[in-house]
This record gives structure tokens, sequence and C-alpha cells, in this order.
């Protein structure tokens, strides 16, 4: 399970560097694959909250992992972690479309 954990930090590390990204681009970014950036008022300001978006979602995906590390029941950590991470995956989507609305021009 440990092994298991590193993949799961690989990903953390990841989504980290999508918000570094975010932070240091001075483009509007965009959210969705596909889909272009949206037309914002301040790009600096709507690139932060992205970034801390993402950052936020990064550190809850490691949250989500650990019982991976702590072990105990298999099946429960499993549970916790898919139930989790869709859970956070939704939340994530709902806050960017919150954000986008008070960003956009």
């Amino acid at each position: 399970m440990k092994d298991a954990f590193v993949v799961w930090t690989l990903v953390f590390l990841t989504v980290c560097g999508i918000a570094a990204w975010c932070f240091s681009t001075d483009k509007p970014v965009h959210f969705f694959t596909g889909a272009s950036a949206p037309d914002v008022k301040d790009v600096k300001k709507f690139n932060k909250a992205v970034g801390k978006l993402w950052l936020l979602y990064a550190l809850v995906l490691e949250l989500l992992g650990l019982p991976l590390v702590l072990g105990g029941h298999k099946w429960l950590s499993f549970i916790i972690i898919i139930l989790g991470t869709v859970f956070s995956s939704i939340v994530l989507a709902a806050a960017y479309t919150e954000i986008e609305s008070r960003h956009r021009k």
C-alpha cells in the first residue's frame, strides 16, 4: 500500500504543478480540457484564485491518500479514497464555476 501512496503523491505533485502554472502565467487560465479561457476583468486575481483552488484540491487529495499509508481495512480505505475524490472533484468544478462568474467581464 505504500507504493500506492507514492503514486498518489506523484498525482499530488502534478496538481501542485498546475497550481504553480496558474500563479505564474500572465494569460487567463482555462480549467476544462478543450475549453478556452474566459474573458476576465483582472487576470492576475483570477489566476491567483484558480491557483489557490488547485492547491487546495491537491492538499485534499493528499489527505485522502493517507489511508494508503496508515493501513487498516483496505476496503474501507478504498471507499474513503474513491468517495472523497469524487466529492472533492465535484466541489472543485463548482468552485471554479463560482470563481469564473465573479471574475468574468
